[in-house]
C-alpha cells in the first residue's frame, strides 16, 4: 500500500509540474547606410562588392540597407545576399533620382510588402542639400519566423546637415512613419522592428516623437543615427541579447585600405519569445507622448512665427535686388567707363533677387504650410 501511495504521489507531483518555458527564437538585425550616392562616393561599384561579402561574414537574419540608390548596386547586393543565405529580399524603388534607396533582406519568407513616401522635405531650404532629390519614406513586410509572424521595417529620414533647420521636417515624417506602422494589419499581435538611419539620436525631438506615437523602444540606451526599434506583440514578447557596431575599421577594396561607407553598421541580436498568455497591448504611452507633444508644439510655433517673419523679409529682398539690378543695367548706357563693374553688379543682384524670390514665393509658403499641418498633426488622436 505504501508502495501505491509513493507512486500515486509522484504521479501528482509530476502532473503539478510547470511546464517548460518557451524556446525564444534569435534574429539578428542588421541597419547598415551603405552610401551608395551616384558620382559622389568615390569607387561606388568596388564598395557595394565588398559590401556584399562583409554581410556573409555576419550572418544576419534580417537586414535593413539605405542609399541603395542605383538598381544595379540594388541588383549586385540581392545576388550577395542571397549567397549569404537571405534569399527573400524587397527593393523600395531604387531608381535615381527620386528613389526610397531602401532595401531589405531576410533570412525567412517574406509575405507582404508595403511603402510609404513622406510628403515633407521635397521642396529644399539649400538646393544643395540633396536629400529633396530622394523619395524617401517607410517600407515594411511581414517576416514568416520560427516565432511567427513579424513586421520588418526599414526607413532613411531627413538629413540635418549640420544644422536645426530642418527639424519640423524630421518631426512631420516621424508622424507620418508612426501613422503607417500603428494601422498595420494584426498590428497588436504582431512584433515590430524598425530599423534605418533616422538622422536623430537617442535625445533628439523627432527621435522620441517616433518611439513614443509608435510604442517603439530602442535596443540601447544611448543609439545614435542608425538604429534598431521594436515594439512587442500579444503573444510574442521581444527582448534585446546584445548591441554591435560593425563595418567601422578600413578594409582592403581592391588593394586599398577604406571604409565602406560614411557610416557604420549596427547589428543586434533579439529574443523572440512566444507568450503563454496574450498580454492586453497599450496603443501609447500618454504621458510620454504628452510631453513630447508639449515640447514639440512649443518649436512649432517658434519655427511658425520665425518663417512668417522671413516670409515678408524675404519678399522685400526679392524686390529690392531687382530693383537694384535694372538701376545697374540702365546706369550701363550712361557710365561707360563703369560698364563691366555695373554689368558684373547687375548678374550679382539678378541671383540674389532671384533666390530671395524662391524663398518668398515657393519655399516660405510651402514652410508655413508644412508647419501648420505639422500642428494638426501633433494635437489628433493617436
Amino acid at each position: 500500500m505504501s508502495a501505491f501511495f509513493s507512486v500515486l504521489t509522484l504521479s501528482l507531483a509530476l502532473t503539478a509540474s510547470p511546464a517548460p518555458e518557451p524556446a525564444p527564437t534569435t534574429l539578428r538585425v542588421l541597419t547598415y547606410n551603405i552610401w551608395g550616392i551616384p558620382i559622389i562616393t568615390p569607387a561606388r561599384a568596388e564598395r557595394v562588392a565588398a559590401i556584399g561579402e562583409a554581410l556573409a561574414e555576419i550572418e544576419p537574419d534580417l537586414v535593413a540597407l539605405q542609399e541603395v540608390w542605383m538598381e544595379r548596386d540594388a541588383l549586385a547586393l540581392t545576388r550577395a545576399l542571397e549567397r549569404a543565405g537571405l534569399p527573400h529580399v524587397r527593393s523600395f524603388a531604387t531608381t535615381f533620382p527620386g528613389g526610397s534607396g531602401l532595401l531589405v533582406a531576410s533570412r525567412y519568407p517574406i509575405e507582404g510588402a508595403k511603402f510609404r513616401k513622406y510628403s515633407q522635405g521635397q521642396i529644399p531650404h539649400t538646393p544643395w542639400h540633396l536629400d529633396w532629390i530622394a523619395g524617401k519614406g517607410a517600407a515594411v513586410v511581414e517576416v514568416r519566423t520560427p516565432a511567427g509572424p513579424v513586421h520588418f521595417s526599414a526607413t532613411h529620414l531627413q538629413a540635418g546637415y549640420g544644422s536645426d533647420e530642418y527639424v519640423p521636417v524630421q518631426l512631420s515624417q516621424m508622424l507620418e512613419a508612426s501613422a503607417f506602422l500603428t494601422r498595420l494589419p494584426k498590428r497588436d499581435d504582431v512584433p515590430l522592428i524598425l530599423a534605418g538611419d533616422l538622422n536623430a539620436d537617442w535625445d533628439a525631438l523627432p527621435f522620441r516623437v517616433l518611439a513614443a506615437r509608435a510604442g517603439l523602444s530602442p535596443t540601447e540606451d544611448k543609439c545614435g543615427i542608425d538604429a534598431v526599434l521594436y515594439r512587442p506583440g500579444r503573444r510574442v514578447d521581444v527582448r534585446t541579447l546584445g548591441v554591435s557596431k560593425v563595418f567601422e575599421s578600413p578594409r582592403d577594396v581592391d588593394g586599398e585600405m577604406i571604409r565602406l561607407s560614411d557610416h557604420g553598421g549596427v547589428l543586434v541580436e533579439l529574443a523572440l519569445t512566444p507568450r503563454e498568455r496574450p498580454v492586453t497591448m497599450l496603443s501609447i504611452a500618454q504621458d510620454r507622448w504628452r510631453a513630447v507633444v508639449d515640447e514639440s508644439s512649443v518649436l512649432i510655433l517658434e519655427r511658425l512665427r520665425r518663417a512668417e517673419d522671413d516670409l515678408v523679409r524675404h519678399r522685400v529682398f526679392s524686390g529690392t535686388a531687382f530693383f537694384l539690378m535694372i538701376g545697374a543695367v540702365v546706369s550701363r548706357r550712361r557710365y561707360d567707363r563703369l560698364r563691366r563693374a555695373l554689368g558684373w553688379t547687375s548678374v550679382v543682384l539678378a541671383v540674389v533677387a532671384a533666390w530671395y524670390l524662391y524663398l518668398g514665393v515657393a519655399y516660405g509658403p510651402s514652410e508655413i504650410a508644412s508647419l501648420t499641418d505639422l500642428s494638426a498633426q501633433l494635437v489628433s488622436p493617436p
